[in-house]
């Protein structure tokens, strides 16, 4: 994704979008870092990749989530050092909810 950080500057026109989020539907929110982790092969984990570790675990608990999320990528650094910082944010809805989404262009 491209676009300024969230709350980086007060005035810049971040683009929002509204979204319904069903009962029991699970968010993650994360900072870039995780996508961001490199392998032993110069290799970046990427949005597809954590698309498909998020779903692996997207039935479990938030804590579960971040547990999974964290070992994957701990796996996929396979001993090459962390660069950035990582930041997960995990809900799961009770009811159904109207969200504003901010989308970073």
């Amino acid at each position: 994704m491209k676009g300024m950080p969230l709350g980086a500057v007060y005035s810049f026109d971040y683009q929002t979008i509204k979204i319904k989020l069903g009962q029991n539907d699970t968010v993650l929110l994360m900072s870039d870092g995780f996508s961001e982790l490199f392998n032993d092969k110069d290799e970046m984990l990427d949005y597809h990749r954590i698309k498909e570790i998020f779903f692996e675990a997207a039935e479990r608990t938030p804590e579960e989530i971040v547990h999974h999320l964290f070992l994957a990528g701990d796996k996929w650094r396979n001993g090459r050092k962390q660069m950035d910082d990582i930041t997960f944010i995990v809900f799961t809805t009770r009811s159904a909810k109207q969200v504003e989404k901010i989308v970073l262009n």
